[in-house]
């Protein structure tokens, strides 16, 4: 007997195909995902620690103030799976708000000048912790601009020594 000419009864059919052929996932099931917009950062933010950044060159961080960080966040005992790192050049339909609800952080460190849509709440000074509505804030200087300045390297790293206790 030949395959050519192989059928198959039609009143097996349903039985074979008695399960879905396309499975639906979250995204195809629920169309108003579909309009979500895409958050984009780096890091997988297991110690709710946001850090905010504004590069408009990159999606989320050049390579020296990637190293940099790397440094900064090895100091801390930190890694990039405890923390989220956000562009928020990257991210222009997101605001402050928008943000704090979408990662839920207990530590938002503010690395450099954020563009005035993201909506800050308006604080001036560096490297001091700001409480505001549960969440510790601290501004800073840019990476870049961090490492390159010793006087700026001191400061943050005081700073971070209170928050981690360090």
């Amino acid at each position: 007997m030949s395959l050519d000419n192989f059928q198959i009864p039609s009143t097996l059919l349903p039985e074979l195909y008695k399960d879905s052929l396309i499975v639906l996932d979250d995204k195809q099931s629920n169309p108003k995902k579909l309009n979500e917009k895409k958050v984009h950062f780096l890091g997988n933010n297991l110690k709710n620690i946001l850090i905010l950044v504004n590069n408009e060159e990159i999606l989320h961080l050049g390579d020296d103030d990637l190293r940099f960080l790397t440094g900064i966040l090895t100091a801390c005992k930190l890694t990039f799976s405890d923390v989220a790192i956000f562009n928020t050049a990257s991210n222009l339909d997101y605001k402050f708000q928008q943000t704090v609800d979408h990662f839920k952080p207990k530590l938002i460190l503010i690395m450099g000048t954020i563009n005035q849509r993201f909506n800050l709440p308006d604080y001036s000074d560096k490297y001091q912790t700001i409480e505001n509505e549960n969440i510790q804030l601290v501004f800073g200087s840019s990476l870049n601009e961090i490492s390159k300045d010793v006087n700026e390297k001191k400061s943050l790293w005081n700073c971070l020594k209170q928050i981690f206790g360090i």
